[in-house]
């Protein structure tokens, strides 16, 4: 999981500052609201992305390392210097370490690969074959 915490820890900490009316109309309309849930809580930070997790640790991360922009790591695990002729100007990939002993390579300019077939609505099992006066 990534999060994206850039202007965020300003918005928690800063103070807001209410009148007493505003204090007052705000707690009745909390009052009234306590069963619904508050989705515009500036203190949660949402996800921006989260890996598959069948390629992700199995346990938790030890360290977080970026990649020098100038250089990337190919699909065989070696190191090269990027390809300015292709488009690319840098690279922005990570190496995340874990506990599990497993190295992982991120790639935060690879768009993430959908299998095909990777959904399969459930099937019913009620009627094996179709009754002989419907046909």
């Amino acid at each position: 999981v990534i999060w994206d915490i850039r202007n965020k820890l300003q918005k928690v900490e800063e103070k807001e500052v209410l009148t007493t009316a505003q204090q007052k109309y705000r707690n009745y309309m909390y009052s009234l609201m306590r069963w619904m849930k508050n989705i515009h809580d500036i203190s949660i930070v949402r996800p921006t992305a989260i890996s598959d997790l069948r390629y992700s640790h199995k346990e938790a991360i030890t360290g977080i390392t970026w990649m020098d922009p100038f250089y990337e790591f190919s699909k065989v695990g070696s190191i090269t210097k990027v390809d300015e002729e292709s488009g690319d100007k840098y690279s922005m990939q990570l190496i995340t370490s874990s506990v599990d002993g497993s190295i992982c390579i991120w790639d935060m300019k690879k768009k993430p690969v959908i299998d095909p077939g990777g959904y399969r609505p459930k099937r019913l099992k009620r009627l094996k074959k179709r009754p002989s006066a419907l046909e």
